[in-house]
């Protein structure tokens, strides 16, 4: 289990490395390089994680979810994680990283202009956030909803 962990806090380096890139306008090779390693490091992770270790499968699937959120073309896969991300965080009771990954997959579903399920998957995750102790997302996720209430009117218009 120590292993998993160690390869995750790897995973979370390389994606600040390809933040960090990102900003500095870093050449593609040098992101596809942070990128591909940080999806390699949380594969490994939960490759060696139990399955009863559902805290930390949870959140592994949440990591390579994100990571996914920086391909132009894997968006797919940051929603299949984020949908097991939730699954597993919902089965922990973790309320809080539950709602977070839902707003993770309705972040990339509005990208993916699937905007009836990305409202679905923010008003869900509204609710988790109101109903536990951390509300400090609780607005951020209503003036989502906001934008995509004004999208799907834009979209029908």
């Amino acid at each position: 289990m120590g292993r998993a962990q160690c390869l995750g806090q790897l995973g979370s380096i390389s994606i600040e490395r390809l933040k960090l890139a990102l900003e500095e306008n870093a050449d593609e090779d040098t992101l596809l390089h942070h990128f591909n390693d940080a999806v390699r490091f949380y594969e490994a992770a939960l490759d060696l994680e139990p399955a009863d270790a559902i805290t930390n499968r949870a959140t592994s699937h949440n990591q390579l979810g994100i990571a996914y959120m920086y391909s132009r073309v894997d968006q797919e896969k940051a929603l299949a994680h984020f949908e097991m991300a939730s699954r597993y965080f919902e089965a922990s009771g973790d309320v809080f990283e539950d709602a977070g990954a839902r707003l993770n997959a309705a972040q990339i579903l509005q990208r993916l202009s699937r905007l009836h399920e990305a409202r679905e998957y923010a008003r869900e995750a509204l609710a988790l956030f109101l109903s536990g102790q951390d509300t400090s997302l609780v607005t951020y996720v209503q003036e989502l909803l906001v934008e995509l209430d004004r999208q799907i009117e834009t979209a029908q218009n």
